[in-house]
C-alpha cells in the first residue's frame, strides 16, 4: 500500500512541476501543446528537483496542508502529511472532551 501512496505523490510532483493542478493536466492531457517557454521552465523545474534533489514544494513555491495552500520557499519549513494526520486526530481527540 505504500509503495501505491509514492506513485501517487510521484505523479503529483511531475503535475505540480508542469506548473498546474491534476484535474487540468488530465483534461488537457490529450490535446495539450507546449510552448517552448513552458518546456523550458518544465525542463528547467525537473531537473532542479532531480540534481539538486529539490523539494517540488521549494519549486512550486506552494505546498497544500490540511485542505490549505501555503507559500513556501528554501528555508521554510515544508508541513508533512504525518503532521496533518497529527491535526486530524488531535481534533478528534478534543471533540470527545
Amino acid at each position: 500500500m505504500e509503495e501505491k501512496v509514492e506513485v501517487k505523490e510521484i505523479k503529483n510532483d511531475i503535475i505540480a512541476l508542469c506548473g498546474t493542478v491534476p484535474e487540468n493536466f488530465w483534461l488537457n492531457f490529450s490535446n495539450k501543446l507546449l510552448s517552448t517557454a513552458d518546456y523550458s521552465r518544465i525542463c528547467h523545474n525537473l531537473s532542479r528537483h532531480i540534481k539538486e534533489n529539490c523539494p517540488v514544494s521549494y519549486i512550486i513555491n506552494q505546498v497544500c496542508f490540511y485542505g490549505l495552500n501555503f507559500y513556501v520557499e528554501k528555508g521554510v519549513f515544508i508541513p508533512q502529511p504525518d503532521t496533518e494526520h497529527l491535526i486530524v486526530l488531535f481534533l478528534e481527540l478534543t471533540s470527545k472532551y
